[in-house]
């Protein structure tokens, strides 16, 4: 918050996906109950205010969407709620780009649905897909039919796996695109994992010197 300040930063972005657990009635990786403190509210509202004693840009709330996913009452006290798409577009790779934008479509309805308790913040819908063969069904085949977690693809390294596929990340790219411009209620949108220092057609989700990239450059100047 010091920094973000002191730098002018337009926006602090808090939370993430990483802390669900520490979230009220937040679950673990498996879904299992993180048993997380029963004053967690009050912490977290109490970290927020301590945040805005320092910083006085938009603070900005990161939660990852699932289609159970409950938001807590303290994000009535940031200016901006984040919504990390990680939902699979597709249950196999290759699919069609009208089942790509229709599963993309209804992600994004249920997060406008379930952020409307919330209409005095902003919202914005981050997400990302590795440019992979299967990248957008939320789970890349290793050996013993184990998921290749995203980040292990980036900066250029390969772990194994299916094909880089630059086309499919683009579809994906562009059906979430398609779903978050017919819905006033968004306010911005952001594409993760973006590696400003090597622009190279590798298997990570970053879209630098991809394809992906001069499409997203069209879409921002189309809704800026």
């Amino acid at each position: 918050a010091h920094l973000a300040e002191e730098t002018g930063a337009h926006r602090l972005i808090i939370g993430g996906g990483e802390i669900t657990p520490a979230l009220p009635g937040g679950t673990l990786a498996d879904g299992s109950d993180s048993q997380a403190s029963v004053d967690a509210e009050a912490r977290w509202g109490a970290l927020i205010e301590a945040v805005r004693s320092t910083y006085s840009g938009d603070l900005a709330f990161e939660t990852v969407y699932t289609p159970e996913l409950i938001l807590p009452s303290f994000l009535d006290s940031v200016d901006t709620i984040v919504i990390r798409l990680e939902a699979p577009l597709a249950d196999a790779p290759d699919e069609t780009p009208a089942v790509l934008q229709q599963n993309a479509l209804s992600s994004v309805a249920d997060v406008v649905n379930q952020t409307a308790l919330f209409s005095g913040q902003s919202l914005v819908i981050s997400f990302s897909f590795p440019s992979i063969d299967g990248g957008t069904t939320g789970c890349i085949s290793g050996e013993q039919l184990t998921c290749i977690p995203v980040r292990h693809f980036d900066h250029g390294l390969n772990p194994g796996g299916p094909d880089v596929d630059l086309a499919e990340q683009m579809e994906a790219i562009h059906a979430v695109m398609l779903a978050v411009y017919r819905f006033e209620r968004v306010n911005g949108v952001y594409i993760n994992s973006l590696n400003p220092a090597s622009s190279l057609p590798d298997k990570s989700a970053s879209i630098l010197g991809k394809p992906a990239q001069e499409l997203v450059t069209n879409w921002f100047a189309r809704i800026r």
